[in-house]
Formats: C-alpha cells, structure tokens, sequence
C-alpha cells in the first residue's frame, strides 16, 4: 500500500511540476537569474563551473540529466523535482520515526 501511495505521489508531483508549473522567460533584465541552466549545459560540454558560491552535485548531475534528454531546462527541472521528493520523503519518515510511539 506504501509503495502505490509513494508511487502515486510521484506521479502528482510530475505532473504539477510538468504541466502546471509556469515558467517564464528569464533571459532579460531579472537580478535574481542564478544561471543553474548554463551551468549545466557548461558540465555537458565538459567543463566545470568555477563559481565557489553553488555546490557542484546539482549543476553535474542537472548536466547529465540535461545531456541524455538533450535539453538542459529539462534536466535541471527533473534534478529539483527529484530532491523535493527525496526532501518530502525523509521529512515523513524522519516526523514518523520520532512522533511515532515506541
């Protein structure tokens, strides 16, 4: 019953975050562009960033997501929706574990 209630939540979690997430062009004119994208298009090319500020896991593995599907937008996008769900999991199950009688 778990395993069908997490898979559920998957699947809610792509589809809000696929079809109804808006995201606008931010090319022009934001202050608050982190360029997470070109970070990782630069990791598919093969070179590193070098911005001492961002932790290299996310830009590395939002670059091998973006190169298999060939669209590094994608990729950073399946990269958060990934840790957001690892993030609400061990939420639960960590609340679980400590609010739970013994």
């Amino acid at each position: 019953m778990a395993a069908v209630l997490t898979g559920g939540f998957v699947v809610l979690l792509g589809v809000v975050a696929f079809r109804y997430h808006v995201i606008e062009d931010n090319e022009r004119n934001n202050p608050e562009e982190d360029f997470y994208v070109s970070y990782a298009s630069r990791v598919g090319q093969g070179r590193l960033p070098g911005d001492p500020f961002r932790p290299w896991l996310y830009h590395c593995s939002a670059g091998l997501v973006g190169a298999s599907c060939r669209d590094y937008f994608i990729g950073c996008q399946v990269v958060s929706l990934v840790s957001a769900f690892v993030f609400v999991v061990g939420t639960y199950r960590l609340g679980r574990r400590l609010f739970s009688p013994p």
